[in-house]
């Protein structure tokens, strides 16, 4: 039988993945290039530039920073032509970990999904392909094609959570519309901008924020409609707790948070955040009246103790309290 070991869980530095979402002009490699250069301020380590925007990050080579005139923007820059598959993306970040870059932008990941090569023409190409060889209509073909270029991006994606450094991604955004039942009318609705690009690679975000036109740098990270992907983690709501530009100190902060430990506000370790913390109580509280056996009460025991530094001492109380009424009633 094959032997497994285990370990008492402590936050340890963990690998970052951003998305920036949003049009043309709202700042998307400004903003991440801000963010990027903030985790090379606490982690140390070089920036890479995967460029399929016909060599545009190059406007910021050696311009000042936004958030900090008095320093400069410096990244390695590549010039990533076409195809733009999922293979393609593979290759071009293993040519930048091999030089040991430790924080890769890729602008855009938009290409990989409807670029030259990318997964869209990959279905299109397959579903031609089984056409031809099942002597059948699209219709037929269409869904089975997805199977290569889907499983080509998931192949990506595993490479990417693989290599233990920070992605940033910039995603391009398109306005859309959803047609959707009125009074027994179907009618088109706004849902606003959505991004373009897979969601199963979305999904993978630690973080996504959304840019929208003449921003400013400034985010919005709870559009769920729009975004298309999960509200911004309770973990990272202290660090953005008043919306703040993305900057070079909004992306010291989020490093600090991936090195392990307290969450680092104002650059001190400060005390748990309230909202985090009621986050806590919330799931915790639930989680533990719906248990049946006492050993359910004592993970989720060591999975608060795990967090204990993000809950105050007042819900800290509750929760212990709740504990030790629940495993009394499991006895």
């Amino acid at each position: 039988m094959r032997k497994f070991e285990d370990k008492e869980a402590i936050r340890e530095r963990v690998p970052i993945s951003m998305a920036f979402v949003g049009p043309t002009g709202s700042g998307k490699t400004g903003s991440a290039l801000e963010v990027a250069h903030g985790f090379q301020d606490v982690l140390g380590g070089d920036i890479g530039v995967m460029d399929t925007e016909a060599r545009r990050s190059l406007a910021y080579a050696g311009a000042p920073m936004f958030s900090d005139p008095s320093r400069n923007f410096k990244f390695r820059f590549m010039d990533f032509k076409a195809p733009f598959g999922p293979k393609d993306y593979e290759a071009a970040c293993e040519h930048f970990i091999k030089k040991g870059i430790k924080h890769i932008l890729v602008d855009s990941a938009s290409h990989m999904w409807e670029g030259t090569g990318g997964v869209l023409q990959m279905h299109q190409a397959e579903c031609e392909r089984l056409q031809k060889a099942w002597h059948c209509g699209a219709e037929k073909a269409n869904f089975p094609a997805w199977n290569a270029a889907k499983t080509a991006q998931t192949n990506f994606i595993n490479y990417m959570k693989q290599q233990g450094i920070n992605f940033f991604f910039c995603f391009r955004a398109k306005e859309k519309m959803k047609m959707i039942k009125v009074d027994e009318k179907v009618k088109p609705v706004q849902i606003g901008w959505q991004p373009i690009g897979g969601e199963d690679l979305l999904f993978e975000m630690s973080l996504a924020c959304l840019l929208r036109p003449e921003c400013d740098g400034q985010p919005i990270w709870n559009k769920k409609e729009e975004l298309g992907v999960k509200a911004l983690h309770a973990e990272f709501r202290p660090i953005f707790k008043d919306n703040p530009r993305l900057s070079i100190e909004v992306g010291r902060k989020l490093a600090e948070w991936a090195k392990g430990g307290e969450v680092v506000e104002n650059g001190v370790k400060g005390q748990p955040d309230a909202a985090v913390s009621k986050d806590h109580l919330t799931n915790a509280t639930k989680a533990i009246q719906g248990t049946t056996f006492h050993e359910d009460v004592t993970t989720i025991e060591g999975q608060l103790g795990a967090n204990r530094h993000e809950i105050t001492d007042e819900d800290w109380v509750v929760l212990t309290n709740l504990i030790k009424a629940r495993k009394e009633v499991l006895v």
